[in-house]
């Protein structure tokens, strides 16, 4: 069955749409607010990914009737995370890039006040993103950065533009009496 437009569009923007939406929720924070940023959005996040991924590995080591070694081998690829992520786990990889995304993102609209800084660092990031195939560096055999590093530069334009659509277009969505 061949795809058709309305699919490869659907394919094409899937994931900058997941990450122009975690924009939304974003906002500066102050210098005292990183500790409670980090302990109500991303600390539970981890958890989260963390307690999947350990029940996913668990879950595919005894369907497919994998040793011991399998675990031991696996098991650590959660704290690398990006392309080392297989079999159940491969799609988790986007777990990475979204908690990268919103702390980078949230660092540059905090630190950063010059709004048109803020959109050169992201477009200069997804510039460079898009210039090259992988980085060049190795870890266990895959060519990448740990929990995709690379795809922030990507995604954390899409991120700012979510959070600089909404924040600066908040009226569409109050009710007009």
């Amino acid at each position: 069955m061949e795809s058709g437009t309305t699919s490869q569009m659907i394919y094409w923007w899937h994931m900058p749409f997941f990450f122009i939406l975690a924009g939304f929720f974003l906002k500066p924070i102050k210098l005292t607010q990183w500790k409670s940023f980090f302990a109500k959005k991303i600390k539970p996040d981890l958890i989260i990914y963390f307690m999947t991924g350990i029940i996913m590995i668990l879950l595919f080591g005894l369907i497919h009737n994998q040793d011991l070694q399998y675990l031991i081998d696996t098991l650590p690829k959660l704290l690398i995370g990006g392309r080392t992520l297989n079999g159940y786990t491969s799609t988790f990889w986007f777990i990475n890039v979204y908690l990268l995304s919103i702390i980078t993102v949230t660092a540059i609209i905090t630190f950063i006040k010059p709004r048109w800084l803020q959109l050169v660092i992201v477009t200069t990031a997804i510039i460079l993103g898009s210039s090259y195939g992988q980085i060049p560096v190795q870890i266990q055999g895959y060519t990448m950065l740990p929990w995709n590093l690379d795809g922030l530069l990507l995604a954390a334009f899409y991120t700012y533009i979510g959070y600089l659509f909404f924040h600066t277009n908040w009226r569409w969505i109050q009710i007009q009496s």
